[in-house]
């Protein structure tokens, strides 16, 4: 096995057959990007769920529909961004 040092920690490390990744990055750095990505998701995933758990609330404090309820939140948005075309 080969010696390699990693293009993000310096480090050296043993290049090991089949290891997952570049070949000049150790497994700590893989291990700590791939971690990163995956907290990232989870985040963005709890962050969509918990907006849509808020749009159920409001359709049914209001009577409205998800389209509705997202209308409303746009124009609200836009009312309060004039400058800033809504999406």
């Amino acid at each position: 096995m080969k010696d390699q040092v990693c293009r993000y920690c310096g480090e050296r490390f043993q290049l090991a057959p089949n290891k997952p990744g570049y070949v000049d990055e150790c497994t700590d750095c893989l291990y700590e990007k791939t971690a990163s990505e995956t907290l990232r998701h989870k985040k963005f995933s709890e962050a969509v769920a918990e907006v849509n758990r808020i749009i159920e609330k409001v359709m049914k404090i209001h009577n409205m529909t998800r389209e509705e309820v997202i209308a409303s939140w746009r124009e609200s948005l836009a009312r309060e961004n004039p400058t800033e075309p809504p999406n």
